[in-house]
């Protein structure tokens, strides 16, 4: 999907830049058309105080910000990712939903004081707290079969170097590891077995958990260009899992 935005992005540019040289006829009503451009080059000329700096300002917010954005945004509501393939690991998925998404999580309850106990008068300061429910979202979303979680499945003598997709049968009798799906790792099994539940499917663990950016991006969309302005203006530092990362 990608290359496919890049070679149209530069079939655009190569078609502007040949009808900008050479020239292209006109329409018949291109006279208000011509008004409008008109009226538009005395704003900016009455208005800006470098009107070919602020032109070419405009022109690059259009071609980097506007249009991908656009893009961006048009593919996650319609699904244009008609081949599913696996380019976000687990724990940078649960990041960019804690940090990049809109999406609604658990959030860490006020800074409080132990009144009793050994740990009397000393502060306490949750943890990890989105980056949990963001977990357990996924877990919900695999169930539902509405996310597809790809991994490498172990064996007798550690873990596969092929990547295979998880059935969504698997997570009737697994679920995300609660620790290990915030690192990433291919040596360490990132789902566990639910304690108590029937053998439905083979016993095997997964490690090197991955899923698709575009369908992630689908049920959580990222967070509004000026949200995101305003953060970085504010530096927002980002919300990290533990203190010691």
């Amino acid at each position: 999907m990608r290359r496919w935005i890049k070679w149209w992005w530069r079939g655009v540019l190569l078609v502007y830049g040949a009808a900008a040289f050479f020239g292209t006829p006109l329409p018949r009503d291109w006279n208000s058309t011509l008004n409008w451009l008109t009226d538009a080059d005395l704003w900016m000329i009455n208005h800006a105080a470098y009107p070919s700096f602020f032109a070419i300002f405009i022109g690059l917010t259009l071609g980097t910000v506007v249009i991908p954005e656009g893009m961006r945004i048009a593919r996650n509501t319609l699904g244009l990712d008609v081949v599913l393939r696996p380019h976000m690991s687990i724990d940078r998925a649960v990041d960019y939903m804690v940090n990049d998404s809109r999406a609604k999580l658990r959030q860490p309850a006020p800074p409080r004081i132990v009144e009793i106990g050994a740990g009397q008068q000393q502060r306490i300061i949750e943890m990890g707290v989105q980056h949990a429910d963001a977990l357990r979202k996924l877990n919900e979303e695999a169930i539902a079969g509405h996310v597809q979680i790809w991994g490498l499945r172990q064996t007798p003598n550690g873990f596969e170097s092929v990547r295979r997709p998880i059935p969504i049968d698997y997570w009737t009798t697994f679920y995300l590891h609660p620790l290990m799906c915030f690192h990433n790792t291919n040596v360490h099994g990132q789902t566990m077995r639910i304690a108590g539940t029937p053998m439905v499917v083979e016993e095997t663990l997964y490690s090197g958990l991955m899923l698709n950016r575009s369908q992630v991006g689908r049920i959580w969309p990222k967070k509004w260009i000026w949200t995101r302005f305003i953060e970085w203006l504010r530096r927002t530092p980002r919300i990290r899992y533990s203190s010691v990362d």
